[in-house]
């Protein structure tokens, strides 16, 4: 089972504004990558709007350890640090579409006098690289970027946000150095939310919290994939973006590869941006094995980020623990729509697996189910009722979730699923007013007419 922690980190340096965050170690990746364990130093720049990112981009990576010899751990050599630094320039000159080109020169180890690895003394393993630099005839102003790697730290690596420099703590792999040098590009760490009313999840309405790292399709996230389609489109490297403005159906492309065709739709509701792409490589994910398909997420997370949803609650990766285990299956079902709380309905029409995701958006999209109808109450003894209900008159072809109780002013913390109709409440001898409401993947329908529990 892969293993979960969260750490509280305090953010202090000499050169940069001190901010607090949040950072969590993601699962480790099936690719052979390490798991990255990070977070960001913010800048006196963090608040301004992310910008396009620049055509061409020079990183000088300067290497320091401070014991008698250079590590020799496997991974943790300069030939390691060539191959990932390689393979970071093959990954944004891909997802860039050729549109970002990175260079960099790497130097030979430097040897310090002391353990660099204390979030304290990262601001003089700078200045020790920059000396490096100069030593060896190199002017590091000439760079866009400053990488120190001290490798044999075994820390989580860090990267401004935004701004020119990173330091690399661990295995120098490639999912490392694009996390690290995204936050330079001022990007937040890509998120997830889960929502629910009560104890009933849906994919997005009621009360929603947010799992850091919990995109598993996003590099910026628990993912060694591309960034998402709103974040490229944000750097200037996104293909085909559709926005809706009307009901419609379209054909979406693999968001990987999708060429000429439609990279991700853009829907416009309620203040909010919801962003709609189809994905097929799943080997990306933490996991490595979850579902793929049409995948969404919405505007609103920090510093600009985009959040992912969970297009189908109830569908759990069996090799993950814990109650993020829903979101590694993020992916929508085919025919099972999500209702946006502004009345967006979005449905997959398409089997997963296809070339292409045929999707259907309805704007404004139908309301949330009409509320339930209390038949009849049976008194079963001194204490229990049996409720006997129905379903509104409006359903269509929503996935209902389940069905919520309330017993006077009380709401009972017991669900029924969506197939039952019955429901036995706890009332006591008293004549309590009884109600019901749906819970479906379009939110919850308004309370039933109250109807009242005969006495014992």
């Amino acid at each position: 089972m892969k293993s979960r922690f969260i750490v509280l980190v305090l953010l202090a340096s000499a050169l940069l504004v001190p901010s607090a965050a949040w950072g969590r170690a993601p699962e480790s990746s099936p690719t052979g990558d390490p798991p990255r364990a990070d977070d960001t130093v913010l800048t006196a720049r963090s608040g301004e709007p992310l910008r396009a990112a620049p055509s061409r981009l020079s990183v000088l990576v300067v290497p320091l350890y401070w014991t008698e010899s250079p590590t020799t751990e496997p991974r943790y050599q300069l030939a390691d640090m060539e191959r990932e630094l390689t393979r970071t320039q093959s990954w944004f000159s891909r997802v860039s579409r050729g549109r970002h080109t990175m260079s960099y020169h790497l130097l030979d180890w430097k040897q310090a006098s002391e353990n660099l690895c204390p979030r304290s003394r990262h601001s003089k393993a700078t200045k020790i690289a920059r000396q490096r630099a100069k030593a060896v005839g190199v002017d590091a102003s000439r760079y866009q970027r400053l990488m120190v790697m001290m490798p044999q730290c075994h820390a989580r690596s860090w990267g401004q946000m935004p701004g020119n420099v990173t330091w690399i703590l661990s295995i120098p792999a490639r999912s490392t150095i694009v996390h690290e040098l995204g936050h330079n590009l001022g990007l937040h760490h890509a998120n997830s939310l889960q929502c629910g009313y009560g104890g009933i999840a849906v994919p997005v309405g009621g009360w929603c919290k947010r799992e850091e790292y919990g995109d598993r399709w996003d590099q910026m996230g628990s993912s060694t994939g591309q960034f998402s389609v709103p974040i490229l489109k944000k750097l200037g490297w996104a293909g085909n973006i559709v926005t809706v403005t009307k009901s419609g159906h379209w054909d979406l492309a693999a968001a990987e590869d999708s060429g000429d065709g439609i990279q991700a739709l853009k829907i416009r509701a309620g203040g909010k941006d919801y962003w709609v792409e189809y994905r097929r490589d799943s080997s990306v994910t933490s996991s490595g094995n979850a579902r793929p398909g049409l995948i969404v997420r919405r505007s609103g997370g920090p510093g600009g980020a985009f959040d992912i949803i969970d297009g189908f609650p109830g569908d759990p990766d069996p090799w993950t623990l814990g109650d993020n285990a829903d979101l590694v299956n993020a992916a929508m079902h085919t025919e099972v729509p999500i209702k946006t709380p502004e009345g967006i309905e979005i449905v997959l029409l398409s089997a997963e697996g296809d070339p292409t995701a045929s999707v259907w958006v309805t704007i404004p999209g139908s309301p949330a189910p009409s509320a339930p109808v209390i038949t009849s109450i049976e008194r079963l003894n001194l204490v229990t009722v049996r409720v006997h209900f129905q379903r509104g008159p409006y359903s269509r072809s929503l996935r209902t979730q389940g069905f919520q109780f309330r017993v006077g002013s009380k709401i009972q913390r017991v669900y029924v699923g969506p197939y039952d109709r019955t429901f036995d409440a706890s009332v006591g001898p008293s004549d309590k007013q009884v109600s019901v409401r749906e819970i479906s993947l379009s939110g919850a329908s308004k309370w039933s007419v109250a109807k009242r529990a005969p006495k014992a």
